[in-house]
């Protein structure tokens, strides 16, 4: 059933197969399932705003909305637990690779929600690439309906990815199939919203900006009628894991890092997470220009505020250049067809800027507001 082929036990699952796409995956007793929704474009085009209302609508049906990165970490942890409760039971390796936890925690995703929407669907690691088509096989067969946002026309995912005609274009198949795509085209929305000072300083080699950025985190430590001292803080992360917060204000108010000890340490999705989940203001400083020679600290980056962006957090920057003036790589056409793998961090940089001009205006640090502290000021200083 999970390997994405078609189940034919019986005469009447023969017939209703007759009916629709045979290649299509079995259904669940052949339940008619409508196709789920693919809508790409580039950034700021709106596709999430409209994914958000479209989930608002839903009222007949249980739902689910969750970033995809997030979605994945969460099926990495449940296949971790399987795993350790296995190893706990006393059974060998061998009879390990007989309890698959795909079916088992599709199951579980099925009876708590028939619709989910996935917002920003990406993969760049073959590890998630690996497991995609076993899972929304899976996932599929129980008669979910998918709703996805991404800023890639399907067949460019996983694009120059590892063994990605082994491992990842069968999913992409089975993917097409179940899915209606929309190619959203539209401009920037993001850089029409009214920008707001003292949360980006740039550049960072100017006293001025520096003593900003200083002075801002002054604040918070004295706000509230109160002074806070600022003291180390460690979080839980998953799976045993911890991140140390050197420098944190409060139990949630703010923390503060050095661009270093974020994104030039062996860190991922799973710690940015955690760290979005707890403190509502984040302050990065020494953000550097992105080149070819530090293009892992520039993913890590992207991964960041991802998940600080889609946690609503505040962020207060203090970085070489404005977001759209950071990436310092310069390709002729040849260059971007012979450095497939470099372009594509350029596109993933393109988004990451301009959510990083978004995050500065004034409606999405309404939104911070209310998400995170109804009685704090939207405002820095």
């Amino acid at each position: 059933i999970f390997g994405g082929t078609q189940s034919q036990s019986t005469p009447q699952a023969s017939s209703s197969s007759a009916q629709s796409d045979s290649s299509a995956p079995a259904t669940l007793n052949n339940v008619s399932v409508p196709k789920g929704l693919y809508v790409y474009g580039t950034t700021g085009t709106g596709k999430t705003m409209l994914m958000d209302l479209f989930y608002d609508s839903i009222t007949e049906h249980t739902k689910q909305r969750v970033h995809f990165a997030k979605f994945m970490l969460d099926v990495h942890d449940q296949i971790h637990r399987h795993t350790q409760k296995l190893k706990g039971s006393g059974l060998s390796a061998h009879e390990m690779r007989n309890h698959d936890p795909i079916p088992s925690l599709s199951l579980a995703i099925a009876k708590q929600s028939t619709v989910l929407c996935f917002d920003e669907f990406q993969v760049t690691d073959i590890v998630d690439a690996v497991l995609l088509n076993r899972l929304f096989t899976s996932l599929f067969y129980y008669g979910i309906v998918c709703v996805v946002t991404s800023n890639r026309e399907p067949d460019l995912l996983y694009l120059n990815g590892l063994q990605r005609q082994q491992v990842f274009v069968p999913f992409l198949r089975l993917f097409k199939r179940k899915m209606d795509v929309i190619d959203l085209n539209s401009i920037d929305y993001r850089d029409h919203g009214s920008n707001l000072r003292h949360t980006f300083f740039a550049p960072l080699n100017e006293s001025e900006n520096r003593d900003l950025f200083e002075n801002s985190w002054q604040r918070l430590l004295d706000s509230d009628g109160a002074h806070y001292e600022q003291q180390a803080r460690t979080i839980e992360v998953m799976a045993g894991r911890q991140l140390l917060c050197p420098r944190s204000i409060g139990t949630s108010k703010a923390t503060r890092f050095t661009f270093e000890e974020l994104c030039s340490r062996n860190l991922g999705s799973a710690d940015y997470l955690s760290l979005s989940k707890s403190f509502s203001t984040i302050f990065i400083e020494h953000i550097p220009y992105f080149g070819f020679e530090n293009r892992n600290e520039m993913k890590r980056f992207i991964l960041l505020i991802d998940e600080l962006y889609n946690s609503k957090n505040r962020v207060v920057c203090l970085a070489a250049d404005a977001p759209e003036k950071l990436l310092n790589i310069q390709m002729s056409t040849e260059e971007k067809e012979q450095k497939k793998n470099v372009f594509e961090d350029m596109f993933q940089f393109d988004r990451c800027s301009s959510r990083l001009m978004e995050m500065q205006s004034v409606e999405y640090l309404d939104d911070f507001k209310t998400y995170w502290r109804d009685h704090e000021s939207e405002y820095v200083d």
